[in-house]
């Protein structure tokens, strides 16, 4: 087992690859009191997800075959669905509030490419965080992941795409947009010094304004992360809870 898939297992459990994400809980965009469900099949490469009420009810579900895992969930501004995942690419897809694909796009290269985070972006388009391994650090003798980071159109159109790391494994769990309009993004580091939770700032272009690790190994790194009404940065990892001014 490599470290993304033990990494992936501990976040995410066996078979459940997503449920109830946060933006998408009772009370999100538009008032809406649904909760959706995105579940793994043990037996079969489909992924079911399930709308329900506030009881524990389907109102519908979806199967998608692609070899598909979605690893995030959020409603979009116009109140249908962005999820994202890996299908061996990144794998973004839009749905409606029934779960019918309205577009759906793939991202990365000619090795194994995930998408972990996503977020809607001020401009309607999104921003992706996750891992790539098809483009590798120069002077890497044995190929690690890196952190990907890919920023779209409102139609998932690729408008550029970034990595960012070092000679280890290197993975990006959560990202935002932050308050400046550039990003903020929360993952592992085996690259930095020290090892372990990593927080990573950009511009709108991705361009690096900082970079942070708070140690911990492979057993720590960033879960989540939420900019503050003061500027900073909360970080809920596996294991802690840290907080952050507005530079790391």
């Amino acid at each position: 087992m490599n470290l993304i898939e033990k990494l992936g297992k501990s976040r995410i459990g066996k078979s459940m690859i997503g449920l109830a994400m946060a933006g998408m809980m009772c009370g999100g965009i538009g008032g809406l009191e649904s909760k959706l469900l995105a579940q793994s099949t043990d037996t079969k490469s489909e992924v079911v997800i399930a709308n329900t009420n506030e009881e524990p009810v389907v109102e519908w579900e979806r199967i998608y075959q692609k070899n598909t895992r979605f690893f995030d969930l959020q409603r979009t501004t116009d109140n249908n669905f962005i999820a994202v995942g890996t299908t061996g690419d990144v794998y973004l897809v839009k749905l409606n509030t029934f779960g019918d694909i309205i577009w759906e796009k793939t991202f990365g290269g000619n090795q194994s490419d995930g998408g972990n985070s996503v977020w809607q972006t001020n401009d309607e388009g999104f921003i992706i965080t996750g891992y790539t391994y098809s483009f590798p650090r120069e002077g890497e003798e044995v190929n690690t992941p890196n952190i990907y980071l890919i920023k779209t159109d409102k139609n998932g159109n690729l408008e550029w795409e970034k990595t960012y790391g070092g000679l280890g494994y290197d993975l990006g769990w959560s990202v935002q947009q932050t308050i400046d309009s550039g990003y903020i993004i929360a993952g592992l580091s085996m690259s930095a010094s020290p090892k372990g939770i990593y927080l990573l700032k950009t511009d709108i272009n991705g361009n690096i304004e900082w970079e942070k690790s708070y140690g911990g190994g492979s057993s720590h790194y960033g879960g989540h992360c939420q900019q503050t009404n003061d500027n900073g940065f909360v970080i809920v990892n596996s294991k802690s809870l840290i907080k952050t001014d507005s530079s790391g």
